[in-house]
């Protein structure tokens, strides 16, 4: 071989095994220095909180700087306790960010946008997952600009609710009423896609009944028209109840858990009332642009799996009406993708859904 050949022979030796140390080391994993500066969480909901409890506010400066003064919402609590939380497993801060805008378009497509490292994150609901593909159109997000699961944070059961005068004391007989009465009795939610429209729906069809959804602008408004027996009972989030449960123009008819709620063992399961099995949940989590690396992702989800087991968390939520609940990443998706796909066929959602 002659020196020229020998030159060029080892020039490409050179270039593969240069080829050999970029390859390994795009290949080392993502988390070993993750995370190294402060993480950030954005929060979609408007100063009200999540339209399952408050509704979709008109959003003004006059709200704005009442909201200001006011209890935090729901959605504020949970970002709060995850920030509070989170920092101790990942030795970095949670910072806050408020993307309110555009009922969650903005934060949503913010999130999904951010460079897939872990340091832009977004907490999320079941108030929005069923209409995500409509969301993701809107925001013109593509397949490799969308959001990824990465940890169930809190559970949030749904209260089956009547008024102080309707004929049924429990689900067996309601079932019995409306079986009676097909068409004549009504059922007020907190909107279209709610959850507690969801309930309604399943319901409907696991009893065989025929009642009328009546859609409210949030939970609230729908117990308050239910307090003046302007629907016949109402499904609603579990933490917007709480606070009428003393009322006696109101009556807790059932949960549609799959246990008892443990600071309210008096109050019967809709399964234990005649339909054996019902179960409908709320739930809010963290998600991750599409592509963020796995060990990333499992960092993450440690650490909002130490923020859900902290017993000033498990405490703060039971107050509020919420179970948490800690499922990792591969877990939360299934329910996402399964929960999704229920509601999609239930309710039989359009392409584009009005935006809640």
């Amino acid at each position: 071989m002659g020196k020229s050949a020998a030159a060029s022979q080892a020039w490409r030796i050179r270039l593969v095994l240069l080829s050999l140390v970029l390859q390994c080391a795009a290949a080392a994993p993502v988390c070993a220095g993750y995370p190294d500066k402060p993480i950030t969480l954005v929060l979609p909901y408007p100063v009200t909180g999540s339209a399952e409890i408050a509704g979709t506010p008109a959003s003004n400066k006059v709200l704005k700087a009442m909201q200001s003064h006011a209890v935090p919402p729901l959605t504020e609590l949970l970002a709060v306790q995850l920030q509070l939380e989170v920092p101790l497993v990942l030795g970095q801060p949670l910072v806050l960010e408020r993307r309110p805008r555009s009922r969650a378009l903005e934060g949503i497509r913010h999130v999904a946008q951010a460079a897939p490292d872990g340091y832009r994150l977004l907490l999320s609901g079941s108030d929005h997952w069923p209409i995500y593909p409509r969301l993701s159109k809107k925001a013109g997000l593509t397949p490799d600009k969308a959001l990824m699961p990465v940890a169930l944070f809190a559970r949030m059961p749904v209260a089956l609710i009547a008024h102080d005068r309707f004929p049924a004391s429990n689900v067996h007989e309601l079932i019995h009423h409306a079986r009676s009465r097909p068409g004549q009795f009504n059922y007020g939610t907190a909107g279209e896609f709610s959850i507690g429209h969801m309930a309604g729906e399943l319901f409907k069809t696991a009893a065989g009944i025929d009642i009328v959804h009546v859609s409210f602008n949030g939970g609230t408004a729908a117990i308050n028209a239910l307090a003046k027996r302007q629907v016949d009972i109402a499904f609603v989030a579990l933490p917007a109840v709480l606070p009428f449960l003393g009322n006696a123009k109101l009556k807790l008819l059932g949960l549609a858990e799959r246990e008892r709620y443990p600071t309210l063992p008096q109050a019967p399961l809709i399964a234990e009332s005649g339909l054996k099995g019902f179960e409908v949940r709320g739930w809010y989590g963290v998600f991750a642009p599409q592509g963020t690396p796995h060990d990333v992702i499992a960092r993450i989800s440690g650490g909002v799996a130490a923020a859900a087991a902290a017993q000033q968390t498990r405490q703060l939520l039971l107050d509020q009406g919420l179970l948490a609940m800690h499922l990792p990443a591969a877990a939360f998706d299934a329910l996402v993708r399964a929960e999704s796909a229920r509601w999609v066929e239930l309710l039989n959602i359009p392409d584009a859904p009005p935006l809640r």
